[in-house]
Formats: C-alpha cells, structure tokens, sequence
C-alpha cells in the first residue's frame, strides 16, 4: 500500500520541535507535497489540526455520498406500464422526493389517479413512500407538489 499522507518533523532548536502533515502525490515518480496541517508546535494543536481536517474530509466524502445517491435513483428502474401495483412499486423505490413528484406528474391523468386510489387504499400512509405520497399529493389536479 502506497502511504498517501507523511508526517514531517523538525527541529526548532531550544529542545523543541515542530510537526507537520502532508498529502503526497500518487503518483510515485512526483516529489510534490501539500500540507493539509499548519506547522505545530504541540501535539495538542497537531491533534486538533489533525481533527478539522477530518472534519472537512467527512464533509466532503457526505457531499459526494449524497450526488452519488442521486445517481444511483436516476438508475432506478421505473415502468410505466403494467398494473397499478407495478407502477407504485417502482414509484416507491425512488428516494429523493423530487424524483417521486416528477416520475408521477409525467403519468397520465387517468394513471395518476389510479395510483393515488392504490396508495390511499392499500399502504400505511405514515410512512416511506406512501408518507410523501400522501402529504404531498394534489388531488383536484392528481399532481404531487
């Protein structure tokens, strides 16, 4: 396994050191270096250098998690055709509430309305998807908004 990060130490006289981490390039042949932690003096500033880092770092990684979960519904399968059930099934499995309302709203009125009688009859209106579905479905217009 190839270390991505390096801890540098140096000595700034008077029995004290300084520390320091790095990125490294992954590319082997390069020397570059970039510091993802101030100069410290203490392992107290460097664990707390080291902490805001992390921080950051979990902050991203929960960004790209949520873009990638956006992705992965765009992929979700969805048959507009077949039985009422069918169609909810499909509908169902669509995490991001905007998905749901658009996949629905493209539907035919007369699908829509199908669907929604479905929805109210026969799935527990107080949660997943059927929770959306309910508090967010126009019934004059059989549209989710």
């Amino acid at each position: 396994m190839v270390k991505f990060l390096q801890l540098e130490l140096s000595d700034s006289g008077k029995d004290s050191i300084e520390a320091q981490i790095y990125a490294k390039s992954l590319d082997q042949k390069s020397k570059v270096q970039v510091p993802i932690t101030s100069r410290c003096s203490s392992y107290g500033d460097l664990e707390i250098a080291a902490a805001n880092f992390k921080k950051e770092l979990d902050i991203l990684i929960l960004q790209a998690k949520k873009e990638f979960e956006k992705v992965d519904q765009k992929k979700v399968e969805f048959n507009s055709e077949g039985s009422v059930e069918n169609i909810w099934n499909s509908l169902s499995k669509i995490e991001e509430k905007e998905g749901l309302f658009d996949r629905f709203n493209t539907l035919d009125s007369d699908t829509r309305g199908k669907i929604a009688n479905y929805v109210f009859a026969t799935q527990n209106a107080f949660k997943g998807a059927a929770l959306i579905f309910s508090t967010h479905y126009n019934e004059e217009e059989n549209i989710l908004e």
